[in-house]
């Protein structure tokens, strides 16, 4: 089924709150950045914790389009607390690939 019709991009101020809240009740989001803007991903990654501390009755799965498949490993063991923020950048070449 195309929903490309009822995907249309919006943008409307409100506060941090709300926007979870709204967030929340959907089932699919998408949140764009530019990949060498710090700002971007802390912004990322505070809705996601908040999105996480308020949906505890829904499972919340997270893509991350620009962190290739092959480096899946590496994201697993990073979850599973075997890898540590620098050994996820240098697992999956963060720095070389920006």
């Amino acid at each position: 089924v195309d929903s490309s019709s009822r995907a249309l991009p919006s943008a409307s101020r409100q506060s941090a709150r709300r926007l979870v809240r709204t967030m929340g009740s959907k089932r699919a989001i998408f949140l764009g950045e530019h990949h060498p803007e710090p700002r971007d991903h802390q912004l990322q990654a505070a809705l996601l914790t908040a999105l996480l501390r308020r949906t505890t009755r829904r499972p919340l799965a997270v893509g991350l389009e620009a962190v290739q498949q092959r480096f899946q490993p590496a994201l697993d063991d990073y979850l599973a607390g075997r890898l540590d923020e620098a050994g996820l950048v240098a697992a999956t070449e963060g720095e070389r690939r920006g």
